[in-house]
């Protein structure tokens, strides 16, 4: 996994109480989102009964998931983020692999806080203005979805943005 630094500063929380918050460290945060095929590959070092508690049938039953019950990857869904995970599942990950999720504030401020205008973006695109369809993965009930089936994007599709790229 590629990490990224987060800088330690002053930054806004626009979550339930609008304040300004310090980020009294630099923290490391995942580049990109885990994969199917890391995730797999971390089931399959599990004891198979340990390894189930953290596997879920829609991962392969359903079109968005792209790891089989056998914890191989579906072909062509070896990049794409992987989905299905609680986030108990997802916190336990992290901590096999001696990270941590972050909090709202660090998340936040990872997606959209720009330092120089001291505010955040409007958009986790880290810009203001409204995002395209080569921007974002989204559904539009006009033009459908951005991206062909199964409509999620590998993970290092988009253009990096925010902060921390």
């Amino acid at each position: 996994m590629k990490n990224l630094a987060l800088p330690s500063g002053i930054c806004y929380n626009q979550g339930m109480n609008l304040e300004w918050v310090r980020i009294d460290e630099t923290l490391e945060m995942a580049k990109y989102p885990v994969t199917n095929a890391e995730y797999a590959e971390w089931l399959a070092s599990l004891p198979p009964d340990e390894a189930e508690r953290f596997y879920s049938p829609l991962m392969e039953e359903h079109f968005f998931g792209g790891i089989r019950h056998d914890f191989s990857v579906k072909p062509g869904y070896e990049r794409l983020p992987v989905v299905f995970v609680s986030w108990f599942d997802a916190q336990t990950f992290a901590a096999a692999h001696g990270c941590r999720l972050p909090d709202a504030v660090e998340w936040r401020k990872a997606a959209a806080w720009n330092a120089k205008l001291r505010k955040f973006a409007r958009y986790a695109t880290g810009f203001d203005e409204t995002p395209s369809r080569q921007e974002v993965n989204c559904y539009d009930a006009l033009a459908g979805w951005a991206l062909p089936p199964p409509h999620i994007a590998a993970v290092d599709w988009y253009r990096p943005s925010g902060p921390c790229g």
